[in-house]
């Protein structure tokens, strides 16, 4: 495998190791022991070490090549292929960096994905970040420095394009931002995923979808309720819809359980969740009955709803306790974030 990468990106034996993973051989064992391995040190000194290819054209293919020919790859092989697949994508901004603004966001983009598999979410955001700032088309990055020369007179589909990219690098920073729990910033990278001008419904209902999906993991139910309805009034099948409206109904079922929720307003809560799921079903019994691939996705999507078991649950333990006026109304055991 580590022969293939060799031939692709052209690089010198001695230079090999710039774009593999830290190994503990004998050479490197005092940097692995201070927690810096000689590959994340030197991740820039590989993408220069990547021969320069006659245009930036032909080195976004090259670094296409590498990431190809680790499919199927496992274990060491897998990892070494990404580390020289994050740095062939790499070099291409950095061997052309006034190549196209589509070609560099791409590049960029293929790049983060890289450091991502590897477990480099600080280089894979950077990447992403990187994404972002090209997708300004002034000419600087987010600081202020300069980058690219500045897009001028886009055609409509590279503004599509470029819409695209731009999207879909705030939903990485977003998923990152998730992963850590910062969920300030992730509901921020959300929020300007589904604010970039010109992307697809497909970007925009993603990010509908994780700032619902956020809002309701910190109990923000209110705002969390406001974003599934959202996603569900865009949604762009019936059984996208159906995942919307689980998230809803399971939204008012979380608020319903807020600790400062009266009797009657958890009362209320719990009437709109079954409202939504009442309301749902009814919309979608002529597509249950359809024998085509639209009915069999939206009986899949209602069979994977969560929210009719929690209601199913509360009334066994509201049958169970004999819930009266005095009591408090029972609680779901299995509200978790979707």
């Amino acid at each position: 495998m580590q022969a293939l990468i060799l031939l692709i990106t052209g690089l010198a034996p001695s230079l090999v190791v710039l774009a593999l993973p830290p190994m503990c051989t004998a050479g490197q064992e005092n940097m692995q022991d201070s927690g810096v391995g000689l590959a994340k040190v030197s991740a820039r000194a590989a993408a220069l070490a990547v021969e320069r290819e006659t245009d930036a054209a032909g080195q976004m293919a090259a670094a296409k090549k590498v990431r190809s020919m680790m499919r199927g790859a496992k274990g060491t092989d897998r990892e070494s292929g990404y580390w020289a697949a994050a740095t062939a994508y790499a070099a291409v901004s950095v061997h052309w960096p006034r190549a196209s603004m589509l070609l560099l966001m791409e590049a960029a983009f293929r790049e983060g994905e890289c450091w991502r598999v590897l477990g480099e979410s600080g280089r894979a955001v950077g990447a992403f970040t990187e994404v972002c700032s090209l997708a300004r088309g002034k000419g600087t990055d987010e600081s202020g420095h300069f980058k690219v020369g500045p897009s001028r007179g886009l055609s409509q589909k590279d503004a599509s394009a470029r819409a695209v990219w731009h999207a879909r690098a705030w939903l990485e920073r977003g998923h990152s931002a998730r992963r850590h729990e910062n969920w300030p910033l992730a509901l921020e990278a959300y929020a300007k995923a589904l604010a970039v001008r010109g992307a697809p419904l497909r970007q925009k209902n993603d990010a509908r979808e994780w700032m619902a999906k956020t809002h309701f993991k910190v109990a923000n139910w209110l705002t969390a309720i406001e974003s599934f309805c959202a996603w569900a009034d865009q949604a762009e099948t019936p059984a996208e819809k159906v995942r919307a409206v689980d998230g809803e109904a399971r939204a008012w079922l979380g608020w319903r359980e807020s600790s400062d929720a009266s009797r009657e307003e958890s009362l209320a809560r719990l009437s709109q969740a079954k409202k939504c799921l009442a309301d749902l079903h009814a919309e979608m019994a002529s597509l249950v009955r359809d024998s085509g691939k639209e009915g069999e996705s939206v009986r899949k999507a209602l069979a994977r709803m969560v929210a009719p078991g929690l209601l199913a649950e509360l009334e066994v333990n509201a049958a169970v306790g004999g819930v009266g006026a005095g009591r408090p109304l029972p609680a779901t055991s299995r509200q978790q974030s979707p």
